[in-house]
């Protein structure tokens, strides 16, 4: 039997309340590292906005997006983080529609087998929100996530305590402080949604930017076209920093080209898979067909990373091409093969003869992709007959009934 879940929807954390008054870190505290973690969750869900507070600020978009950054900048400076600070975190940043956390994890999958302590920031989660803040590819533990949100939550409040960031703002906010009291050599960043007014843009000097797949989604914020789905998405791009987008159509293409174009941005486009000369072939950790976009834009990013940072990671030619691929080390095979991202092409098989394929698909573009993964892992089972269940789920401004027709002949 196989049961294909599809949680599109985005899974939060909870807890049961730890009571009135909250907890907080102090030396010689008596309440367990727990229970503070569990309070500091608990504080976190009050910055939530429910559905009735998401439409109503749906109105107020434009207002509110050119006055996200602004407010960024605010609260860093309340937590006295210094823009040197997070240039330090020599930052890969990536935006897209879809692909940007798988190609994240092979980013820091291939950085952390170099031998580099990463920080990894991502979203959404599956199970507990620790899994969005990453330090060497494990999620940051409770204690250390406990300590340091009393640690912002104190002094942004004692600041902004009429006006306290949002849910995923705090959390990036949060994810700052971390990796740079951490000090990690490196910090791959996904954007949370667009691009030009993401909390995340408040950085100035990353090492390089990413564009995955763009598609349709969050039409409401974006634009219901691609061109301008494509101007938020790069509105990550900085002065004279590189650039790399995986293939998209020609109207979204000329739009990314544009915005580099005006900020001396030296752009190009992540080659085909086949460009690559692997030392061996490979099997993703992250399956499926549509992962090899990821992958080779992974790899770009590793590129002008390392050369960015004036390190050498790959002995390529000085003449190579930026938009060619390379020959790919043994090392960089076994990264890629161990890179494992829960939610995306994942298969959980269980001693009663049931498997489950999950896969976050939420865009066209991702479900017409999950079919197809979804279909080659029917055909791995070799059984002539399998019971197909499917349990999908959508949310938001999505549409159940154009999303779902992806998997009509497949079941």
């Amino acid at each position: 039997m196989i049961r294909i879940l599809l949680p599109t929807n985005r899974i939060l954390a909870t807890t049961s309340a730890c009571g009135v008054n909250p907890f907080r870190m102090t030396s010689g505290s008596a309440v367990s590292s727990t229970t503070q973690y569990e309070e500091a969750v608990r504080l976190l869900n009050t910055l939530q906005s429910n559905a009735a507070t998401i439409k109503k600020l749906r109105g107020q978009r434009d207002h509110l997006q050119t006055m996200n950054l602004p407010q960024c900048r605010k609260y860093l400076e309340s937590m006295r983080i210094t823009q040197k600070e997070l240039d330090a975190l020599n930052i890969i940043h990536v935006s897209g529609t879809k692909g940007k956390g798988s190609t994240c994890a092979y980013a820091e999958a291939i950085l952390r087998a170099r031998g580099f302590k990463t920080g990894l920031y991502t979203s959404p989660h599956l199970i507990h929100v620790r899994e969005r803040i990453r330090i060497n590819g494990e999620p940051v533990d409770e204690q250390i996530f406990a300590e340091e949100f009393f640690h912002v939550y104190d002094m942004i409040k004692t600041d902004h305590s009429e006006n306290m960031p949002a849910y995923f703002k705090f959390l990036t906010l949060l994810a700052f402080r971390i990796f740079v009291k951490e000090k990690v050599e490196v910090v791959i960043l996904e954007v949370g949604i667009g691009g030009e007014y993401d909390c995340t843009n408040v950085i100035e000097h990353p090492k390089v930017c990413g564009v995955t797949t763009l598609d349709y989604d969050h039409i409401s914020l974006l634009g219901s076209k691609l061109s301008e789905i494509a101007w938020h998405k790069a509105g990550i791009f900085k002065d004279n920093v590189p650039a790399v987008y995986s293939p998209t159509t020609v109207e979204a293409e000329n739009v990314l080209l544009s915005r580099a174009s005006s900020k001396n941005v030296q752009i190009s486009e992540a080659p085909p898979i086949s460009d690559y000369c692997f030392a061996r072939s490979i099997s993703p950790g992250i399956s499926g067909l549509h992962q090899f976009p990821n992958i080779s834009l992974a790899l770009q990013l590793i590129r002008h990373w390392s050369e960015q940072c004036q390190l050498p990671i790959l002995e390529l030619p000085s003449d190579t091409p930026s938009y060619r691929g390379f020959p790919v080390p043994e090392w960089m095979c076994d990264a890629i093969e161990s890179c494992r991202w829960p939610g995306r092409s994942q298969v959980v098989r269980t001693n009663r003869n049931v498997t489950y394929l999950l896969d976050g698909a939420h865009t066209p573009k991702s479900m017409e992709a999950c079919a197809e993964w979804a279909a080659e892992e029917f055909a791995n089972l070799g059984k002539k007959s399998v019971k197909k269940i499917a349990l999908f789920q959508c949310t938001a401004d999505r549409s159940p009934s154009t999303l779902i027709n992806y998997l009509k002949d497949k079941f």
